[in-house]
């Protein structure tokens, strides 16, 4: 038992701790093999929970394998298999003679060569997460109380596993979305252009980054109050992101102000892309855009100032504007500009 409770240290540590779950399943169980399957959700990715409804698990999957490796493998939700009956019904399952049931006939494990399955539901409350797979090359015509009870203990830490897992994705999103207009804030941007960056370098591909600043947004506010004002900022978020095409980013950097990305989009395009923007702002207000190409060798932060500084000519301009900052111009003195009647 002291491996175990090293191992609840362990799990409630945060650590991905799936492989160390299974080792200790197969060691103190004596078993050739374990196997972790869990549900894996339309997009292919690991996670989705039976109390999600039926459409958020599309099949099975096995996320981690010791002894023999079935990483990978997945059974289809609506199959005849031992997994889907251990977690549809909830109760572990034991089969001395696996060969012989149909419930494993069509499971991938039964290519292993096992002759003894102990499948055991992973559970947190109500919801199932997924099964504890393990597998004997011998057969054992029942399993001990202290396999079953180790086992037993081992699924429920599995869960708290899982829960933590999901726990931390979830605040990650939160810490990385800002929580009035639902688009990434300025900390998700901030860890996203250099990799944008890196992108556009490795392939050649221009990189288009704006700014773009809401005209006028404090005496909006001022008129119409804070909770219209609010609403604006939602509105256009979400005009943002009906505009933008599919590759690119934008995230609100702070108060009124927007920041965009546009991935393999030259000048004249971006110009383009801006202007629609610019022309679908919500109750009949503007916003002006100051927009900058990478140069090739610029940091992320001197691509973001030559924008920010267009920004600024546009707003000179006379708002309403989408203002270019033209290649090397750190202090955005030469601006090319596209004004409210193009």
């Amino acid at each position: 038992m002291l491996a175990v409770a090293r191992l609840v240290r362990r799990i409630r540590s945060g650590v991905d701790v799936r492989g160390t779950i299974l080792e200790a399943v197969r060691a103190l169980g004596g078993a050739s093999s374990a196997h972790l399957v869990e549900y894996e959700d339309a997009c292919g990715s690991p996670g989705a929970r039976t109390g999600e409804g039926p459409a958020a698990a599309s099949s099975l999957v096995v996320t981690a394998s010791v002894g023999v490796d079935m990483t990978g493998t997945r059974t289809p939700i609506d199959a005849t298999s031992v997994y889907v009956e251990v977690v549809r019904s909830g109760r572990p399952l034991f089969l001395a003679d696996p060969a012989a049931d149909p419930l494993f006939a069509g499971d991938l494990l039964a290519a292993s060569g096992a002759r003894s399955v102990l499948v055991h539901p992973v559970q947190s409350g109500d919801a199932t997460l997924g099964v504890l797979v393990v597998a004997w090359n011998e057969r054992i015509d029942s399993v001990s109380d202290q396999r079953a009870a180790t086992v037993d203990l081992l699924a429920d830490e599995t869960a708290l596993a899982l829960d933590n897992e999901v726990l931390l994705r979830r605040l990650e999103r939160t810490a990385a979305t800002d929580a009035l207009t639902g688009l990434p804030n300025r900390r998700s941007w901030e860890a996203d252009l250099p990799a944008l960056i890196a992108s556009a370098r490795r392939t050649g591909a221009p990189l288009s980054i704006a700014v773009a600043d809401l005209d006028h947004f404090k005496v909006y506010n001022d008129t119409f109050g804070h909770q219209a004002g609010d609403d604006l900022l939602r509105r256009f978020a979400a005009v943002c992101t009906e505009v933008l095409r599919e590759p690119d980013v934008v995230a609100r950097w702070g108060g009124e102000e927007f920041v965009i990305a546009l991935p393999a989009c030259p000048e004249a395009h971006a110009q383009r892309v801006l202007d629609r923007l610019r022309a679908a702002v919500p109750e009949g207000q503007t916003c002006s855009i100051g927009l900058a190409v990478w140069d090739g060798v610029e940091s992320p932060d001197a691509l973001l100032a030559r924008a920010d500084a267009a920004l600024y000519r546009a707003k000179a301009l006379g708002r309403d504007t989408v203002a270019s900052a033209a290649v090397g111009s750190n202090s955005g003195p030469s601006i090319l500009t596209s004004s409210s009647d193009s």
